[in-house]
This record gives structure tokens, C-alpha cells and sequence, in this order.
């Protein structure tokens, strides 16, 4: 364990399949462990979240929390807490709102951390003044954070989803596992497609027995790979740009987890900003297309990339 650097507030766990240089980013004062275990955007990687939470565990002291975007699955395919997170920090916005007509997120506190442990954690194991005293943790026992997280964190600073986005969410989640089903059925068939195109040079797609990712994608999601994936084309930039232009069915859009399908170019969009060996290493090489795909018919979806790959 590194102890040559100033305490952190966080230790930001990088997402690669060798978690070796995790330990270098874990020192002496670290108080929190962040997982971002999903997949790495755009490039979908994934990582080996159990190697890394094992590593955690070695440690010994820190609460791991999983940071899970939707771009690749969502509660429907595997629950992170099965795999030793303690809190986790889902995107309402996509997949399980799942119309992208609403912002919002969820903390969800597993209870399985002791925040009063060596008094790490003052803010919820001392008495809070402005309760009268109580000691948060001693209270509400380790639900302690998702305690405070309203009494402290909404109350000083607002951020209350408005009653008519909540209603628009929950009625999104009534679908979620029937819309993931045809989510990840159309992504791995768009993908198989993509593979077999010979304008297509690679497509990045964990679904795909051939994918360096499946094994990690059937242990923490074995009901679906999910609906969001790239694929790199051989004409380049100008063919990620052509190809966007020339699609009717896909939308153009930066978000994901929409019921209908969205394709962006992210070298000349999200990305565009940085150069071209900044863009390689985030994953958005000029050649690099990536698609958020829905629930309409995969035969149409398949009609239009090849025509816009035609074009």
C-alpha cells in the first residue's frame, strides 16, 4: 500500500481487467473505495469487479462503493451488492427510467457497513447539532448513510426529484425487465450483424462469445449483455461521421438507455475536444461508433445501418 501521498477523500479504482494497479492507488487515509464496474463509456470496457473487491477486503476498513451506470446492464441483470458493495449509486436516466424524458438517481445504502468503526466517519457517528444530539449511526444502526443522505445532504442541498419525474421513472420501471429482454436481444443481433459487415474493422460488444469481456459480462450479468456497445469502421473518421448522417431509424443523440435506438460518433461529438491519442485512450477513436439500441423491430434496425452503410 502506497503511504508517500496526502490523503485522499476517495481512491478512484480504474476499470481494466488487471486490477494490480489498484494498490497503488490505495494509501494510508483512504476512507472510500468508487467502483465505476459497469463499462468504461464509450469504450465498453468492463472490469473484474470480484479481483478488486477481494483486493478491498485485504485492506480491510473502507466501505466499496459501485457506481453503476446503465451504459451496459442494470439491476434486472445482477445485483452488485451480491458481489460486496456497500453502497450503490444507480442512473435513474437511462434503462430504468427508460423513455429519456426524466433525470434522477437512486443511493441505495446495502446496510452492510459498520460506520461507526474506528470513528472514521464523524458526520455519522458523532452527535449532529442540529438534531439535537443523535448520533446518526447509533440510530439508525448501517443504514446510517442512506440516513443522512436525506436528513443532511437533501435538506442542505435540494436535490429532490420533482413528483411528476418520479411518477414518469416508476412507471419506466414497471417495464424494465420485459424491456431489457428485447433491449439485449436486439443489441446482440445488431452486433453479430455489424461483425459479419465488411465495412466494419471490430465491433466491442461483451455479448459475443468472441468478446474479451464475456466471461466478466455472463458472471455479472447472466441474463443479458445489455444494449449499449461500438464498433470501429474501416473508412475511419469520415466514414463514423458519414454513417451517422445517413441513418433514418437511429437517433443522434449522446444519451443511452432510450427505448428507441441512438447511435453517436463520439470523436467528433462528446469527444471532439481532445486529440487523437486522448480519444484512443478514452476509448472514442476517430473510428469509433457507438449505438444505445432499443426495442424496435431488429430487422429494421439492421435495415437501416446497411443502408447507411451503402450509402
Amino acid at each position: 500500500m502506497a503511504t508517500n501521498k496526502p490523503n485522499p477523500l476517495i481512491a478512484i479504482v480504474d476499470r481494466k481487467l488487471d486490477v494490480s494497479h489498484f494498490r497503488e492507488q490505495h494509501w494510508e487515509g483512504t476512507f472510500w473505495e468508487y467502483l465505476d464496474i459497469v463499462v468504461e463509456n464509450p469504450s465498453i470496457a468492463r472490469n473484474a469487479f470480484q479481483r478488486v473487491y477481494d483486493m478491498i477486503l485485504s485492506y480491510g476498513s473502507e466501505p466499496f462503493t459501485q457506481f453503476k451506470q446503465e451504459y451496459i446492464r442494470y439491476s434486472f441483470f445482477g445485483d452488485p451488492i451480491d458481489h460486496g458493495a456497500d453502497v450503490v449509486v444507480h442512473s435513474l436516466t437511462k434503462f430504468l427510467g427508460g423513455h429519456g424524458n426524466s433525470l434522477g438517481g437512486i443511493i441505495v445504502d446495502a446496510g452492510t457497513f459498520d460506520w461507526s468503526k474506528d470513528n472514521k466517519y464523524p458526520m455519522l457517528s458523532e452527535p449532529r447539532p442540529e438534531y439535537h444530539g443523535i448520533k446518526i449511526q447509533e440510530t439508525f444502526g448501517n443504514f446510517a448513510f442512506a440516513i443522512a443522505c436525506r436528513v443532511l445532504g437533501l435538506r442542505d442541498l435540494g436535490p429532490a426529484i420533482s413528483p411528476f419525474n418520479a411518477f414518469l421513472i416508476l412507471t419506466g420501471i414497471e417495464t424494465l425487465p420485459l424491456r431489457m429482454q428485447k433491449h439485449c436481444e436486439n443489441a446482440k443481433a445488431v452486433a453479430e450483424w455489424l461483425l459479419a459487415h465488411p465495412a466494419v474493422a471490430a465491433v466491442n460488444y461483451a455479448g459475443l462469445s468472441g468478446d474479451k469481456y464475456n466471461n466478466l459480462a455472463r458472471k455479472y450479468a447472466p441474463k443479458g449483455a445489455g444494449a449499449v456497445f461500438t464498433f470501429s469502421l474501416k473508412g475511419g473518421y469520415e466514414a463514423g461521421v458519414n454513417l451517422v448522417s445517413k441513418l433514418k431509424l437511429f437517433s443522434h443523440l449522446a444519451n443511452v438507455g432510450d427505448t428507441r435506438s441512438l447511435v453517436i460518433h463520439p470523436a467528433s461529438t462528446t469527444h471532439s475536444q481532445l486529440d487523437d491519442a486522448a480519444k484512443i485512450r478514452s476509448g472514442a477513436a476517430p473510428d469509433v461508433v457507438r449505438l444505445s439500441i432499443g426495442i424496435e423491430d431488429k430487422e429494421d434496425l439492421i435495415a437501416d445501418l446497411e443502408q447507411a452503410l451503402s450509402a
